[in-house]
């Protein structure tokens, strides 16, 4: 749960807020023998610098406090590092899905 994690460093640049994922799909490809999860992408209006870059997203399950979150994914790679720079910042998904889950 997130309220386990010890050093959840959070980004706090101007105008940063969680995000709730919107149009979730989960598909499941039985010939294949996986499962992926899809939604939106994601953006940021006017995302200012943070005290430190943002280095990755944390998926977790919906809760009504931290100690009922549950983490799902890290997600990293090409899009991070990042620091705002007061423009719109947009975390793009890839086209096989958020997850792929063999």
């Amino acid at each position: 749960f997130l309220s386990e994690f010890t050093d959840l460093d959070e980004y706090d640049g101007a105008n940063y807020v969680r995000k709730t994922l919107s149009g979730k799909a989960l598909s499941q490809d039985l010939a294949a023998n996986v499962a992926r999860l899809a939604a939106d992408d994601i953006t940021w209006t006017s995302l200012g610098s943070g005290t430190r870059k943002c280095i990755g997203a944390l998926l977790f399950a919906e809760g009504a406090s931290e100690a009922q979150r549950r983490p799902l994914a890290y997600i990293d790679g090409p899009s991070f590092p990042f620091d705002g720079e007061g423009v719109d910042k947009f975390l793009s998904w890839h086209a096989d899905g958020i997850l792929v889950i063999v």
